[in-house]
């Protein structure tokens, strides 16, 4: 039930809901005209330009039955009226500078409203409620219809992502809070600290009373008659005595203070870089817990400058309590009460300046921390582009696009520039300014405090005591100077507070933003443990998109039993890799369930649930290290024979051997210095050797050549039997062995079955086949032949056995010394006869792990007739052997 114009709010000064907004005296008559009660509207909103762009508020009411469009204005008839019933879906689309709301009505889309960009969140979630009524579903209005995450919730200004930080939200003070909860487990090192510090300040107020007393009782004859303030001196008489005791006095407080400082700057570099250390771990356990939606959100560089370098805003921070703001604080209170306790008229004048000095840093903080925060961002954003250009610089050279680069860089820099001068001008600005202010402050104690030596001189020359006398004395002034030098001197570095304090802040906060995120896949809170997946999946009625306002995929369903193979098509944006990302709970469905043995994924372990699946991704990825890392990335406590078994698995043992250090190989970043086929089989290795009892190939073989995917699918002919394997690919002919394909198109599953049922129902997927020329059999009755040979691989439906029993039919040949002869012929060529039957010449040895074992773990190997190497056998541990076996064998190695 919406409010209407001019009726009193049930919930007093409470806004309605944006979805619901309040209906317009207008708009209320319009609906009247119309024969429409305006309390039956479910959904009212107004949009702020029309269709043809311009700037008329036009107004979507939806009732049970019927959608209404009005103009703003004067009660007219409605500019569209259609019953709900007539509508099969809506949508909210995007176009250049504005979006649309779109109905499809007797199989077109057709235009109903056009909005801003302002309005794009509100009425995408109004085409997603709009489709609830359609349904007849119960529409319930929740937070998430009205809170647009991409705006500051303070000002209102759009932001790069869901959760990014605003200018306008920083507040200094919560970000000091949050560091020094962080500083709880270091309290007592942080006591000390301040103990120190407290010493070296008060040490530091010493000097000027010792310059006083030098002055006035050992330098100037005039005022050398005073009354001795310290008793103990009152024995010495001689001038040089009492120079030698005062110079002393002063080196032993500075000495005492310098080991105060040393001591202090110790305790702080340890602190500061423990809670940096603390933090950085804190940041990386978050961001790994983070779901890949924030990753398709983020720039990598924005996130690697808050773990490298904003955390390093807490070493400066520590810095700052040692030897910045705090102790300057410290220093300015104990100077001002020095100077008032030392000339108390002179002390007022002195602090002339401070009304200035605040209102200037008041100005500072609201007209120039927003160009710090730009600068910040604009900085942010050059990394995240300079990591981009970087880690792409193969697709950059390869179409010869440096100079397109440059610009973009160039133009990236320009803006960082000048966000960098709008903060340099600022500040050049301020502290002369403030400098000049400071000034004043001295100008008027040089002039006060000067009239007031001449008038204790006067009195001193007519005669009168020295402790007697009007005015002051010189030491006292020169005493009085230096504590305004402590005075001012720190105070005039307080007004740099708030630039350092504006740069800490957005520091912090960047970090803080990211320990903030909620995680969006959270653990169950009560899991549901498998003792063993089998390998069941089942999404039921699955709708999900990775912006809810536009779903990829639409109400899916489908069952797949265990040990199915099932294969995925559809055209690229279709929703085939959504499908993966969901079983894996990459991603949360919007609607509906997945399930996984009958059990929800979202109520699943999140380790037993990943573990269960292995995954190989379209664009292979390696990490910078040794092949055998890369292998053993899943299962760091594999076997070294199940690591080399799975490599046989994958086709990518031999080309492993073929490298410089076989197993122990170092690859770069993303593993450069390999082929894209080696890399996809060293990726599929490394996802078989976890055993998995859910396969998944996204295109597996996309990057390979056709030698190797042949010997791909040849391993994984066997290795899916008993499991249940899911594999998308775009070249069908890899996909007629399957059980079952499922046919993705626009988000729902357009055809489901076998090749040669598909084939026969003549729809997508024959069309496809036919694109792409795959289809060479002769008939349909060819097809299904084919498929009665893949049924013959997994007719039990069995699961596949728990352990490494997939894999252990590519376990290598173990030669074992008792069976094995070695000799070398006439021709100093190596040969081997094993159990006196088979016989190879020209054997040569390589090492599998040169570096960590290079006497164990030794293939044997030998040219066959097409000039390929064959493995022959591995030697498990030389030691093992004859002496005269090892010395042929080293020998050749």
């Amino acid at each position: 039930m919406l409010q209407l114009h001019g009726a009193p709010s049930p919930a007093g000064n409470v806004a309605p809901p944006r979805l619901r907004s309040e209906l317009p005296g207008p708009i209320v008559a319009a609906l009247a005209s119309v024969g429409a009660d305006p309390r039956d509207a479910v959904l009212a909103i107004a949009t702020d330009i029309n269709l043809t762009g311009a700037y008329l508020r036009q107004w979507v009411v939806a009732t049970r039955t019927t959608l209404w469009v009005f103009d703003e204005g004067e009660p007219r008839p409605p500019s569209l009226a259609v019953a709900l019933s007539e509508i099969a879906e809506f949508r909210a689309v995007a176009v250049y500078g504005s979006g649309l709301l779109q109905a499809k009505i007797g199989g077109i889309w057709l235009d109903v409203v056009r909005y801003s960009n302002r309005e794009k969140y509100h009425f995408g979630r109004l085409a997603k409620r709009l489709g609830d009524l359609r349904e007849g579903k119960a529409v319930e209005l929740t937070p998430e219809d009205e809170v647009d995450p991409r705006r500051c919730a303070i000002s209102g200004i759009v932001l790069e992502y869901p959760g990014q930080l605003s200018p306008f939200a920083v507040k200094h003070g919560a970000a000091l809070s949050r560091v020094m909860q962080l500083m709880r487990p270091y309290w007592p090192a942080a006591f000390a600290m301040m103990v120190l510090l407290l010493a070296t300040v008060a040490l530091d107020m010493i000097a000027p009373r010792l310059i006083k007393y030098l002055i006035d009782h050992v330098l100037d004859p005039k005022t050398a008659g005073m009354a001795q303030p310290f008793a103990f001196l009152e024995h010495l008489t001689q001038p040089t005595h009492l120079l030698l005791v005062v110079v002393a006095a002063y080196a032993l407080a500075q000495i005492v203070r310098a080991v105060c400082a040393i001591a202090n700057g110790r305790i702080a570099s340890r602190v500061g870089t423990s809670i940096s250390f603390d933090i950085r771990t804190k940041l990386v356990a978050h961001l790994e817990q983070l779901s890949l939606a924030y990753y398709d959100k983020q720039s990598v560089g924005s996130l690697v400058g808050r773990v490298a370098y904003d955390t390093e805003a807490v070493q400066g921070f520590m810095a700052q309590l040692i030897a910045g703001f705090l102790m300057q604080i410290l220093m300015v209170i104990l100077a001002a009460i020095s100077m008032y306790s030392l000339q108390p008229q002179l002390a007022l004048w002195a602090l002339t300046p401070a009304p200035f000095v605040i209102a200037g840093t008041l100005v500072f903080y609201r007209y120039v921390y927003p160009h710090y925060q730009r600068f910040w961002d604009r900085s942010s954003r050059q990394a995240g582009m300079l990591n981009g250009l970087l880690s792409g610089i193969r697709v950059v050279k390869s179409f010869a696009q440096e100079d397109r680069e440059l610009k973009r860089f160039t133009a990236s820099s320009e803006t960082l520039r000048d966000a960098r001068l709008r903060v340099d001008a600022s500040a050049s600005t301020f502290y002369p300014l403030m400098g000049l202010i400071f000034g004043v402050g001295g100008w008027i104690v040089w002039y006060v405090g000067g009239v007031k030596v001449l008038e204790s001189n006067a009195a001193l020359a007519g005669g009168a005591s020295p402790d007697t006398a009007a005015g002051i004395s010189l030491g006292t002034l020169i005493a009085f100077f230096s504590y305004l030098g402590l005075f001012y001197g720190p105070l005039s570095s307080l007004t740099n507070l708030t630039s350092w304090l504006t740069q800490f802040s957005t520091q912090m906060h960047r970090i803080f933003e990211v320990l903030d995120t909620p995680i969006a896949i959270p653990e169950s809170r009560q899991p549901v443990t498998l003792p063993q997946v089998r390998g069941e999946i089942e999404f039921q009625g699955v709708t999900f998109g990775y912006s809810r306002q536009s779903p990829i995929l639409k109400n899916v369903s489908f069952h797949i039993k265990p040990g199915e193979m099932i294969g995925v098509v559809g055209r690229s944006g279709s929703g085939k890799s959504t499908v993966i990302n969901l079983i894996s709970r990459f991603y949360d469905v919007d609607e509906g369930k997945v399930l996984i043995d009958g059990v929800e994924v979202r109520e699943m372990r999140m380790q037993d649930l990943r573990r269960s699946i292995g995954v190989v991704l379209q664009e292979p990825f390696l990490f910078r290290g040794t092949l055998w890392d890369n292998l053993v990335y899943g299962r760091s406590d594999a076997a070294i024979e199940d690591v080399i078994a799975a490599s046989r698995a994958g086709n990518a043992h031999d080309f492993i051997m073929r490298q410089m250090q076989a197993y122990d190989t170092w690859v770069g970043e993303r593993g450069a210095g390999l082929s894209g086929g080696e890399r996809q089989r060293l990726s599929i290795a490394r996802a078989l050797l976890c055993e998995p009892r859910i396969l998944i190939l996204d295109e597996a073989t996309s990057s390979v050549d056709s030698e190797s995917e042949l010997a791909i699918q040849t391993a994984l002919g066997e290795l899916v039997k008993g499991r249940t394997s899911i594999i998308i690919a775009h070249r069908l002919s890899t996909l007629r062995t399957c059980d079952r394909i499922l046919v993705v198109d626009d988000g729902r599953i357009a055809e489901q079955g076998s090749h040669a049922e598909l084939m026969q129902l003549g729809g997508r997927y024959a069309r496809l086949v036919r694109i792409q020329g795959s289809a060479d059999e002769g008939s349909i009755d060819a097809l299904v032949e084919q498929e009665k040979h893949a049924h013959d691989r997994s007719d039990d439906g069995s699961v596949a056995p728990s352990g490494l029993g997939a894999i252990a039919g590519h376990r290598p040949r173990w030669l074992k010394p008792e069976f094995t002869r070695i000799a070398r012929d006439d021709r100093q060529a190596l040969h081997i006869s094993i159990d006196g039957e088979t016989t190879y010449d020209g054997v040569f040895a390589l090492r599998c792990m040169p570096v960590r074992h290079p006497d164990r773990y030794i293939s044997l190997r030998w040219i066959v007739g097409d000039n390929r190497e064959q493995e022959i056998g591995l030697i498990r541990d030389l030691a093992e052997w004859p002496e005269e076996a090892q010395r042929l064998i080293r020998e050749t190695l």
